[in-house]
């Protein structure tokens, strides 16, 4: 009971509180004020966050294009946490009332995925961003309970060939649950996806006392030739060989054209 009143509490503060961003400037300062409140609700839920690696830092300034696997609505609010960055997800996020408005209001830019239309402008602005620091995606594009790492999409790749920014792969892993391993059936009490709805999800979360989970940030990857397809490609396969999960090969597209790097 004291969990959910703290939780409650630090939601509507959240809420009432923030403002939707107007411009770039109010997008980054409220990547900070999301940062500070994650941290808080990461207690409040029994997160018990480690890290390995390093997080790249950009040599002159400027930010890092950081890619992770995707399991839950947690994994933002763990990554923000770490530190302050602007976030891509989907124009279908912001048509949920609930979730779209918290994500509107964390520091959150919507990409249309099913549409080419307009992606170009898109990355465009993804690549403005990164000039002034860290932003990071889910390039799965949904959520997975883990026993799998989904191919990852290409387009938001071009984001940091356009800007030079490195790319740097990072693998999230939920390690236990009350000190009994995240395996099986126990995992669904922290992974989020599929058909699965939120509020029910969230109130099984509640019951959980501890959760470990890790991040490991790998080195980044590079593409020769500067090809988005074959940074996909090897940022896939880093986080799914840190993961110890099965990465197909993939043929990497070694091209020099700039086409390459603006198409979806």
């Amino acid at each position: 009971m004291l969990r959910t009143c703290l939780l409650t509490g630090l939601v509507g503060a959240f809420l009432a509180r923030g403002r939707v961003p107007g411009n770039d400037l109010d997008l980054r300062r409220n990547t900070i004020r999301t940062s500070r409140y994650s941290r808080l609700a990461a207690r409040v839920l029994g997160m018990r966050l480690t890290s390995e690696g390093q997080r790249e830092r950009r040599p002159g300034g400027g930010g890092v294009l950081l890619v992770a696997n995707h399991l839950s609505w947690i994994d933002p609010m763990l990554m923000a946490a770490h530190r302050p960055a602007v976030f891509v997800t989907s124009v279908e996020t912001s048509e949920d009332g609930f979730l779209g408005r918290v994500c509107a209001l964390s520091g959150c830019v919507f990409m249309e995925r099913r549409k080419r239309d307009g992606l170009r402008d898109e990355c465009a602005h993804l690549a403005r961003l990164l000039a002034g620091g860290d932003v990071v995606v889910f390039p799965e594009a949904t959520s997975s309970n883990g026993s799998r790492l989904l191919p990852f999409r290409p387009a938001c790749f071009a984001s940091a060939l356009t800007s030079g920014a490195p790319v740097q792969p990072a693998a999230i892993y939920y390690a236990s649950i009350d000190g009994q391993p995240a395996v099986g059936r126990r995992r669904d009490r922290v992974c989020w996806y599929g058909d699965m709805t939120f509020l029910p999800h969230l109130a099984r979360l509640m019951t959980i006392g501890r959760i470990a989970v890790e991040i490991a940030f790998l080195p980044p990857v590079t593409a020769d030739g500067g090809c988005r397809k074959t940074l996909a490609v090897r940022a896939h396969g880093a986080i799914a060989a840190r993961l110890g999960l099965f990465a197909p090969r993939v043929r990497e597209r070694r091209r020099s054209t700039t086409s390459d790097s603006a198409a979806a």
